[in-house]
């Protein structure tokens, strides 16, 4: 079967397949998405959200003092589709002043973790970064994401960022994934 508007095929019914031949599928109210997997609607298998954009984060040093980002260089992509959220990227930083700490708080996340019972909404991973503790080379540092919390925590000694000096940046690069609510 076809429907037809206008004159115009639009959706084309078969036993088995519905085909849209151009536009977009939208539903009528809010609250909806598809159903995978399943052959009645149930939450926990309703696909009902996706998002993809940019943000600008922070990076501060975990005790005092701060890191400043470059400007052409200081956003990260980010995709979410249903409670699964993906930061892709690169941030350089272009001068320091005192930091302290051996943690360095990535924050303004997109969307806060999921604060999950028995620590399951935590994350962890590497980041690489290039220009850490005076080496022109690549690094991997460890980071972690707690529930509730809309930050990485990047293991990292705030003073080995090394803006000054040759070269004089720090590029850290990113490929994370974390559940949010």
């Amino acid at each position: 079967s076809k429907i037809r508007t206008s004159g115009a095929e639009g959706l084309t019914l078969s036993s088995t397949d519905i085909t849209i031949a151009s536009g977009d599928l939208l539903f009528g109210t809010s609250a909806k998405g598809v159903n995978l997997g399943v052959t009645s609607n149930t939450d926990g298998n309703t696909l009902d959200d996706y998002e993809e954009g940019d943000f600008t984060p922070t990076m501060t040093p975990s005790s005092s003092g701060s890191i400043n980002l470059a400007n052409n260089v200081d956003r990260l992509a980010y995709t979410k589709v249903g409670r699964l959220v993906h930061i892709h990227g690169l941030l350089e930083t272009t001068s320091k002043s005192s930091p302290v700490g051996n943690i360095i708080n990535i924050a303004s996340l997109p969307f806060t973790p999921v604060d999950a019972t028995e620590y399951s909404g935590r994350a962890g991973g590497c980041i690489s970064c290039q220009n850490v503790a005076g080496t022109s080379g690549f690094t991997v540092q460890p980071y972690y994401i707690l529930e509730g919390a809309a930050v990485i925590y990047l293991k990292v000694d705030a003073s080995t960022v090394h803006p000054g000096g040759s070269p004089s940046y720090t590029q850290f690069y990113f490929d994370i994934t974390y559940i949010t609510s």
